[in-house]
């Protein structure tokens, strides 16, 4: 079975970069118009990585962890005239949850707004958490229960990685009592048009709901942290309660600007290894995009969702009941003896590397993938004849998760191809993670 993670860039590259780029003569033929070939042209016997130094696994590196918990951040940028190289870090999931301004006013009035205000004092530029201006909170016209679609929107007005929520109810200088018993989670997707209720890794969709213990609720702030990362420009906050009856809220949202450049991503439904791992179910369950054909298609999900999978893949998440942290595909359920991930992006970028997070408990049929091919393409209708190929060393010792990390030879591209080899007699799991430059 094979798992993919994440992908970062980290650096941008200047207009002449991309003008050489530009004219590598493309040798294959293109596609019909708007859509990717079905079937890549495979690698010329004249490949890149044979003749390169293998990239070491993290085990090899004298490591015994990857970057676990990596924030998944392409920080390199589109093409700007005359940009010069940079190199940016990477940031621990840890490190973003800060406050993006609800409460500091850093977030404008303009960019708030309301499915509807009781009034004009309860209005959305109310709803900024512990403050007390006008009515005290925003509050929606009429009762609300657990049907409501009442909601609050924050645009943000650019890419952010979402970790928390947090919420206050209405004092208004001890004269409000209203507050939400719950609320719901919806974000923007731009490459589905449509939005997206938020849903955790086991495939639910989540309703953050607030302890009643108190009799003060309406005071005391209320933080949500998410179970994996979520990307987003706007941000609508949808209140109920159980009995109906008027609910007032202010909020506070966390994270850091998103600068990964990654739009979505497609591959194979995951599998459910029932026979092979008690029932647990290995399907990419967060993905928020379409499912064709048992083809995930435009979306985000576990795979770039900032967090990586144990060593024993059949250990279960404490807060899951049978998904894993792990996406995985069994080579009875695929047409050929490899899966193929197809990532795109914003615009082109210079990718100096890929790293793939990999589970290898070979005990139990699971192995590192025999082999990964990487091919590059500007326009997503042709794909570069020379891709890059890289085989890994098995390892029949440790059975430890690693990270590996494939050169990508400061190649030019807008849409990434990688094409994973199910080794026999046993089945891969992988996770993934890029680095571009």
């Amino acid at each position: 079975m094979l798992s993919i993670k994440r992908a970062a860039f980290n650096r941008p590259f200047s207009q002449s970069e991309h003008l050489r780029a530009r004219h590598y003569p493309p040798t294959t033929p293109p596609a019909q118009q708007g859509t990717p070939p079905k079937h890549p042209i495979q690698c010329r016997i004249t490949k890149r990585c044979p003749a390169t130094t293998p990239s070491k696994s993290a085990s090899e590196r004298n490591t015994t962890t990857p970057i676990y918990n990596s924030l998944f951040r392409a920080t390199g940028s589109p093409i700007p005239r005359g940009a010069c190289r940079s190199n940016i870090k990477f940031s621990d999931v840890g490190t973003c949850e800060v406050p993006l301004g609800m409460e500091s006013g850093q977030i404008s009035n303009e960019s708030l707004s309301a499915s509807s205000s009781y009034d004009q004092s309860v209005s959305p530029l109310s709803s900024r958490i512990r403050t007390e201006i006008r009515g005290g909170a925003w509050c929606p016209n009429g009762l609300i229960t657990p049907q409501s679609r009442q909601y609050l929107e924050v645009d943000l007005h650019d890419e952010y990685l979402i970790t928390a929520t947090e919420t206050q109810g209405r004092f208004a200088n001890s004269v409000g009592v209203e507050f939400v018993e719950s609320y719901s989670i919806e974000y923007w997707r731009n490459s589905l048009m449509r939005w997206v209720k938020y849903k955790d890794f086991n495939g639910s969709r989540v309703t953050f709901a607030l302890a009643v213990t108190r009799k003060r609720e309406h005071i005391h702030a209320k933080k949500s942290d998410f179970g994996g990362a979520i990307h987003r420009v706007k941000n609508p906050f949808l209140p109920a309660r159980r009995t109906p009856r008027t609910a007032c809220m202010r909020v506070e949202i966390y994270g850091c600007r998103w600068k990964q450049a990654l739009k979505a991503y497609s591959a194979p439904k995951g599998g459910n290894m029932q026979a092979m791992a008690g029932g647990a179910r290995f399907e990419d369950l967060s993905y928020d995009g379409l499912m064709r054909d048992n083809m995930m298609q435009d979306g985000l999900g576990q795979i770039t969702d900032s967090l990586t999978g144990p060593n024993d893949f059949e250990l279960l998440d404490t807060s899951d009941t049978r998904g894993t942290r792990w996406v995985g595909w069994n080579k009875t359920m695929l047409q050929k003896d490899e899966v193929e991930l197809t990532f795109n992006f914003t615009g082109p970028r210079l990718f100096q590397h890929i790293d793939l997070h990999t589970n290898n408990m070979f005990t139990k049929d699971v192995q590192l993938f025999k082999e990964a091919e990487v091919y590059f393409s500007l326009e997503g209708e042709r794909w570069q004849e020379d891709c890059i190929s890289y085989e890994p060393k098995q390892d029949r010792v440790s059975e430890h998760a690693r990270t590996i990390r494939i050169g990508l030879d400061n190649r030019t591209a807008t849409h990434l191809l990688v094409k994973l080899a199910v080794p026999t007699p046993v089945d891969p799991h992988q996770r993934s993670d890029f680095q571009d430059s």
